[in-house]
């Protein structure tokens, strides 16, 4: 069982990830803004956190780059409808970018799982 955090602000996407988790038991933690997200992240220890790029209230990227100051250990998947949104962040090669996943949206079931999977094998 993980523990994993899905920031997104489309309440779609929040709902397909819980779909896809429950099942499993997993311990889920949902936001759909980068506050509601470092609100979580901060005092968790998460396995895994799915993050959108595109948030109302900040750019993900740069709560990406927060994150790490926090952790640079838990692994990150970065979602994105916007490839060139993904291709900037990749340019970077920075320690944001570290320990990091990167998908296009939409994020299939078996790819979701898949990631979980190496999330939690470690």
């Amino acid at each position: 069982m993980a523990r994993i955090l899905i920031i997104d602000d489309d309440k779609l996407i929040r709902d397909a990830f819980k779909s896809v988790l429950e099942k499993f038991d997993h311990n889920l933690d949902f936001a759909k803004t980068a506050k509601e997200g470092m609100d979580l992240f901060k005092p968790k220890k998460y396995n895994l956190v799915f993050l959108d790029l595109a948030l109302p209230d900040k750019d993900g990227q740069e709560l990406l780059k927060d994150f790490r100051v926090i952790d640079k250990d838990t692994k990150i998947c970065v979602i994105s409808g916007f490839l060139s949104k993904l291709g900037n962040l990749l340019e970077q090669h920075d320690q944001a970018v570290a320990n990091t996943v990167f998908c296009m949206k939409p994020i299939n079931r078996e790819e979701v799982m898949k990631i979980v999977e190496e999330a939690i094998a470690g």
